[in-house]
């Protein structure tokens, strides 16, 4: 038979980023919202809405507070203590059952009646997306007319910006029909303006900083800030009725590497991981809390600036295991921050496995291990596989010391802080001073840094070999500006 609406989203399908669907106007209810994905409370959070947020998913973990809040989600697959293999067999598991990998908490959304809900419809492995959020609230008896859901999808940085505004809108249209609005909420749409004109500074700054180091680099970063201010100019003359059912709109050389030498890195810096044998094994070298962070302010290697006229090819691996590009906003990042994207992805593109062969082709100048859902430390065995491979030592950016496991919070989030991560890369790639002083001052307090639990080492590693053995040590990166 004919397939019915569903009541929330009003869609049977996956919604356009280029449209939306309309909803009758919601009734009086609550002005609380609860966040289904990472990216979407972090925005929250940004936009100094954290009193509203009642319930978050369990990925949530940025800022520390957010891992404080009600879990409204949960992932049926852990993957903080199953190895890459056992994710991807459960993964593949439940695709063949046709079930999801989340589980919502019915009972949870039945009892805070939200005014507003966050969730994707982009990745259905990543988080909950929108066909089991739509069952779920109706499952929990919810009142369309009373719950608004907000579907994010950015798949640019534009886009990335524009979901800022469109999340402001949303809360504020729901405020205003809520039963418990406040004056707050009426100046929050005003606030994501202020929040988008600081991060679109941010990119210009990058890119003046990337262009003096390395004049090539110029049209690169061109592309990503045009864009940038093309979506803010978008934002400015968007509307969201009460009225409507939210959705993110869209408005949108030469390979071999310097060999630059690794011996400061090898004869200054006590590597702190360490591979072993062939099953990559791990010694993790700390006592205490403070001793632990002394030693890593001491003993933290360089990044090695990249000193040639054309813009570096940076290839970043957002899955070790089976091997991922990430494509979506990472290739404007990388554009952003004055490199080229290896891979010849697009903004925009779809997530991509690829295979070794391809990544040898590839030949990048600057290699970034940022697996998605793992900590620089926890994504070490991965890594190690990664290294074993038949011509690794072969890549340019191995050759000259140009690899870098990093947190995967700088880059698999499309939110705020993935300004941080274009300022780290422009860092790592050309080692220009772009804003990272808070970054360094939070680690060195021992806070949680983009998305690195507290107590937990760097959030970036850099890759030191020895020469006579061949041995690969993982050192954490000081990636501080200068004061």
């Amino acid at each position: 038979g004919q397939q019915q609406q569903c009541r929330f989203c009003g869609t049977h399908n996956p919604p356009n980023p280029s449209s939306s669907s309309s909803s009758s106007r919601p009734t009086a209810s609550s002005s609380s919202i609860i966040s289904l994905l990472p990216s979407g409370t972090e925005i929250l959070y940004a936009l100094g809405l954290s009193g509203q947020i009642t319930a978050v998913s369990g990925f949530c973990d940025w800022p520390h507070e957010a891992r404080l809040k009600p879990t409204a989600v949960r992932s049926l697959v852990d993957v903080d203590t199953m190895t890459s293999d056992e994710i991807e067999q459960k993964m593949q598991a439940f695709k063949r059952a046709g079930l999801s990998p989340f589980e919502i908490d019915v009972e949870l959304l039945a009892e805070h009646k939200p005014g507003l809900i966050l969730t994707q419809d982009a990745c259905q492995t990543c988080d909950a997306d929108r066909s089991l959020v739509c069952k779920a609230l109706q499952d929990a008896g919810l009142d369309p007319n009373a719950t608004q859901l907000l579907i994010l999808h950015p798949t640019t940085l534009a886009e990335v910006l524009d979901s800022i505004i469109t999340v402001a809108q949303a809360a504020a249209a729901v405020a205003a029909n809520s039963s418990d609005a406040s004056s707050s909420s009426s100046s929050v749409v005003s606030r994501a303006h202020d929040l988008v004109k600081g991060l679109q500074e941010r990119l210009t700054r990058i890119a003046a900083a990337v262009t003096d180091a390395c004049p090539g680099a110029a049209a690169v970063v061109a592309r990503c800030t045009a864009q940038a201010a093309a979506a803010a100019a978008n934002a400015e003359v968007a509307a969201v009725s009460p009225d409507a059912a939210y959705t993110c709109s869209s408005n949108s050389g030469d390979s071999s590497g310097d060999k630059l030498g690794q011996q400061g890195i090898r004869r200054s810096a006590q590597c702190i991981y360490q591979q072993h044998g062939q099953h990559g094994q791990h010694d993790h070298h700390h006592t205490n809390h403070d001793h632990h962070h002394q030693q890593q302010q001491q003993d933290m290697a360089t990044p090695i600036p990249w000193q040639m006229s054309r813009p570096a090819r940076v290839l970043s691996l957002e899955g070790l295991n089976p091997l991922v590009l990430g494509g979506q906003w990472l290739p404007d990042v990388k554009w952003a921050a004055g490199c080229v994207d290896a891979s010849g992805q697009k903004p925009g593109d779809a997530p991509q496995r690829i295979t070794w062969q391809q990544v040898l082709e590839y030949a990048p100048d600057v290699l970034l291990l940022c697996p998605c859902s793992r900590s620089a430390a926890a994504a070490l065995p991965d890594v190690h596989t990664v290294t074993q491979l038949l011509g690794f030592s072969s890549l340019p950016a191995v050759q000259s010391g140009r690899v870098y496991v990093i947190d995967h919070g700088f880059y698999s989030r499309p939110g705020p802080r993935l300004i941080e991560g274009v300022e780290l890369l422009a860092r790592l790639v050309y080692g220009v001073d772009v804003g990272l002083r808070q970054q360094s001052q939070q680690q060195q307090q021992g806070d949680m840094v983009s998305g690195t639990r507290e107590g937990e080492c760097s959030p970036v590693l850099q890759m030191a070999c020895d020469d006579a053995t061949g041995h690969i040590s993982w050192v954490p990166c000081n990636v501080a500006m200068s004061q």
